[in-house]
């Protein structure tokens, strides 16, 4: 089994709720870290990273911004693994998304874990 490490950014707390558990459920082995904003987790990435996966909300800060897919684009470039979560089913080629609307949302999200 492999050990991975997620900084999971979103600033829907009850989905950030609903989100670790399903992690923490189907792979109890790996550590979430959660970031409720863009700054924080750019902080985290920089002094306890690196991660093995960041997981964005499609709008982080500012809803409907869009900001969470800028920043998941940005990583991407850098090489770092990235999943997005989205409100429909537009994202960002090349990068893994789930719609956080879809009734199996957390089922897909662990999905891509394995």
């Amino acid at each position: 089994m492999t050990f991975l490490r997620i900084l999971y950014v979103d600033s829907d707390i009850k989905r950030q709720e609903l989100v670790k558990a399903a992690i923490r459920k189907e792979h109890p082995e790996h550590d979430v870290f959660v970031s409720p904003s863009l700054p924080l987790a750019k902080s985290k990435l920089d002094y306890e990273g690196p991660f093995d996966l960041v997981i964005l909300a499609s709008s982080v800060d500012e809803p409907r911004s869009g900001d969470g897919l800028l920043f998941a684009h940005s990583l991407h470039l850098s090489n770092q693994k990235v999943v997005t979560l989205t409100p429909g089913d537009k994202g960002i080629k090349g990068i893994p998304r789930v719609s956080f609307n879809s009734p199996t949302m957390l089922e897909e999200l662990v999905a891509l874990l394995k």
